[in-house]
C-alpha cells in the first residue's frame, strides 16, 4: 500500500491521545501477522500495543493457513497487538468482534456499506453485480485473522482491497475502495479509523467482563453479519457439509443453521457459502 502519514498516525494513535503505543512501518514483509509476533516475542521488554503497517506483503496469512496475495501499493496491510483483558473461553468471539469493528471503520471512514460474512470475511452485497456460485450478490473487500500470542495477547491482523481496479482483482468474487468508486482513499485515515474501532470494542467487551450479551457487541455484530438470515452451505473439517438457514450465533459466536426439519447446527469453523441472501 502507500505509504500512511506517519507522522499524522503518530498523532492520532498515539499514547496519551490515542489507543497505540508504538507503530512500526515495512516496505515489504512475508506476512505483517508473522512479523509483529516475532516483534513482540522477542522484545526486551513488554511491547504494549503496536501495530505493524506493511506496504507490500508477500505471503499474507488467510483462516485455515491460506494465503492472501495483493501487489505492491494496491492493499491496506497491517496487525495489531492487544493485550485485551478477556479470559480464554471468551476469545472465540474475537474474529467477530474485531471482523465488526473493522466494518464500523470502513462506514464511519468512507461510508462503504460493508457487512461480515461469517467467520471472517468483509464484503459488500451489490445486488447489481453477477451471482458467483457460493457468493451470491456478495464481493470480498477484505478479512480479518486474530491469533493467540502467550497467554493474554492477541494480533489481529487486518487486509482491505484499496487501490485495485476491476480489471486488477484477483478473481471475480473481490472488490476494491476503488471499485467501489471510494477513488481518494487515504490508508492513513483508515488505518487510524480501524484502529480505534478495533480498540474500543475490545474494550467494550472486556469492561462487561467478556459477556457478550452484556456488552451489547451480540446484536451489534448479528446485524452486522450478512450470513445471518442467508441460505448458505458450510463445508466442514471432516468433509461433511451443513446445508439451510443461518439463524445467529450461539454464546460462543458458532453460527446456527438450521436445516430442513428444524434442527439447528452448531458450526464452529469451516466454509460457508451463500446460496442465496437474506
Amino acid at each position: 500500500m502507500p505509504s500512511p502519514d506517519l507522522d499524522l498516525l503518530n498523532s492520532l494513535l498515539l499514547t496519551p491521545a490515542g489507543p497505540l503505543d508504538d507503530i512500526i512501518v515495512k516496505e515489504s514483509v512475508t506476512s505483517t501477522n508473522d512479523e509483529l509476533r516475532d516483534h513482540v516475542e522477542h522484545s526486551d521488554q513488554a511491547p504494549g500495543r503496536v501495530m505493524l503497517v506493511a506496504r507490500h506483503q508477500q505471503a499474507g496469512k488467510g483462516r485455515a493457513g491460506r494465503q492472501w496475495v495483493t501487489g505492491p501499493d494496491q492493499a491496506l496491510t497491517a496487525s495489531i497487538y492487544f493485550e485485551p483483558d478477556i479470559p480464554a473461553d471468551a476469545m472465540t468471539w474475537l474474529p467477530l468482534i474485531a471482523g465488526y469493528g473493522v466494518v464500523t471503520a470502513l462506514r464511519g471512514t468512507y461510508a462503504v456499506p460493508a457487512a461480515l460474512k461469517w467467520p471472517n470475511d468483509i464484503v459488500v452485497a451489490d445486488p447489481d453485480a453477477p451471482q458467483h456460485a457460493g457468493w451470491s450478490h456478495l464481493r470480498k473487500l477484505g478479512g480479518i485473522l486474530v491469533e493467540r500470542v502467550g497467554e493474554h495477547g492477541v494480533i489481529v491482523g487486518v487486509g482491505i482491497n484499496v487501490h485495485q481496479e476491476v480489471d486488477e482483482l484477483p478473481v471475480p468474487t473481490a472488490t476494491s475502495l476503488s471499485a467501489l468508486g471510494v477513488s481518494d482513499a487515504s490508508v492513513t485515515f483508515l488505518l487510524a479509523g480501524i484502529v480505534r474501532a478495533c480498540a474500543d470494542v475490545l474494550l467494550q467487551f472486556a469492561e462487561a467482563n467478556a459477556d457478550i450479551m452484556a456488552s451489547g457487541l451480540r446484536d451489534e455484530i448479528t446485524q452486522s453479519t450478512v450470513t445471518i438470515g442467508s441460505t448458505v452451505v458450510a463445508e466442514l473439517p471432516d468433509g461433511s457439509s451443513i446445508d439451510g438457514q443461518a439463524v445467529g450465533l450461539d454464546p460462543r459466536g458458532a453460527l446456527l443453521i438450521e436445516r430442513d426439519g428444524g434442527n439447528v447446527t452448531a458450526v464452529t469453523s469451516g466454509d460457508v457459502y451463500h446460496l442465496r441472501l437474506k
